[in-house]
């Protein structure tokens, strides 16, 4: 990106190598982690753990915080090494490099952090835990996972271990306004590919089976275990990333309030219910599932870009972190997106930078409401290897389409890709 940042600032050295955990910080994290979890009523299933020990590497689902503190308490006594975003590192970054995290600017690839996972692996001999979805979960369900998971589980040949958490998204769902539903929590740690069976198997065939095995679905947990949410603020914030209305097509005039979504334009409004069904007051419900709406919105914009008429622009405030001591403010930027990828260009110092993705690069984009380091704000991240830019759109439920389009693009990218090489 080039940023005119001068002489003082100093970029983070994403290519040290990780610490190996130290003794003392397992019982500070396993402390921290069990008082927390005092606070709910949980499961840990193991399923093919019996006599596994590290390396290995765990793939994790995210839905919130508690992820952490559960893949802790489910692993313990053994160490383990977090692959974590580098604006996590921002409150303490001595400490999450004494426990032997491993930094990581989110959807960029690189050297660097197989370097670094392999270096923990081979040489730390710790377990690895990998949230490979890279951000909070949108809607309750599993997103794709990207093929170079399946290339790194090749190249190390050790067991490969999922951790899938139920419950945690309905108990604080990203866009849920911050506040906790009473939820039962359940978290089902499988060990899925042996090292016998990662040294026999093809790219192709490892991911197959993670394709089989990391996948959830928290409104099915909800229903097949009755799980009934009362809360009257239920469906706070749920507009958020259900932006488009399926009655009358208007994109971002959607709104929450308790327990009801309801459109701006045509007034057609939907009551989340404490099983956590959508009914609509006014019409026919079409979506009775989030994740369907979700998913149907998808489908909307996969047409925009294969119509050609998608595109996205906006005036933001930007942020950025070459280093995880503080975020710099950069002023306003123009942020554009649209067939071609990201376009982000701005000025600072009296310099003009600019950012530019095409669809290749990212297979999705990081979106997260109420950000905590940035007065909660609604987000968006692009990175590249050595820096990140955190921006505040206009308005924030244009976000959510954002990530989705980024995905649907990279899509469109890797399905031209392969049927031009067997056209070729």
């Amino acid at each position: 990106m080039n940023i005119n940042y001068g002489k003082n600032v100093k970029f983070y050295d994403m290519a040290k190598k990780p610490l190996r955990q130290a003794i003392w910080t397992i019982f500070v994290i396993i402390i921290a982690s069990v008082l927390t979890l005092a606070f709910y009523k949980r499961k840990l299933h193991k399923v093919n753990m019996k006599g596994l020990k590290p390396p290995y590497l765990m793939l994790c689902s995210h839905m919130q915080f508690l992820d952490f503190m559960v893949a802790a308490a489910a692993t313990f006594p053994h160490r383990m090494s977090n692959v974590i975003s580098i604006d996590g590192y921002n409150i303490w970054p001595w400490l999450l490099e004494k426990i032997g995290s491993i930094p990581k600017r989110k959807f960029t690839n690189g050297a660097t952090i197989v370097r670094q996972i392999g270096h923990v692996l081979k040489n730390n001999k710790n377990i690895v835990c990998m949230y490979p979805e890279a951000r909070y979960s949108n809607i309750g369900v599993e997103s794709e996972l990207p093929d170079s998971i399946a290339k790194l589980i090749k190249l190390y040949k050790v067991p490969v271990v999922t951790m899938i958490f139920k419950g945690h998204y309905l108990n604080r769902p990203t866009w849920g306004i911050k506040k906790k539903r009473k939820v039962p929590i359940e978290a089902v740690e499988k060990c899925i590919l042996t090292a016998e069976q990662v040294k026999e198997m093809s790219v192709a065939e490892i991911d197959g089976v993670l394709t089989k095995e990391f996948c959830y679905d928290e409104y099915r947990y909800q229903k097949d275990n009755n799980i009934q949410i009362t809360e009257p603020f239920r469906a706070e914030g749920l507009h958020k990333v259900l932006y488009k209305c399926p009655s009358c097509g208007e994109e971002f005039l959607m709104k929450s309030s308790g327990a009801v979504l309801s459109c701006a334009s045509c007034g057609v409004e939907w009551e989340l219910k404490t099983n956590g069904e959508l009914n609509c007051l006014s019409g026919e419900t079409r979506f009775c599932r989030p994740p369907d709406w979700y998913e149907w919105q998808r489908e909307e914009v996969r047409k925009e870009i294969d119509g050609g008429t998608y595109g996205f622009s906006d005036t933001m405030e930007a942020f950025s972190m070459p280093h995880p001591k503080r975020f710099i403010p950069l002023g306003k930027v123009t942020f554009k997106h649209g067939l071609d990828g990201f376009n982000i260009e701005g000025n600072y110092n009296g310099k003009d930078f600019s950012l530019v993705k095409v669809p290749a690069e990212n297979y999705s984009v990081h979106v997260e409401y109420a950000f905590p380091y940035l007065k909660g704000k609604d987000i968006v991240s692009l990175s590249t290897n050595s820096d990140t830019l955190f921006m505040i759109p206009t308005d924030p439920i244009t976000l959510q389409k954002l990530s989705l389009a980024a995905e649907e693009l990279y899509k469109a990218h890797t399905e031209a890709v392969r049927l031009s090489k067997l056209a070729g």
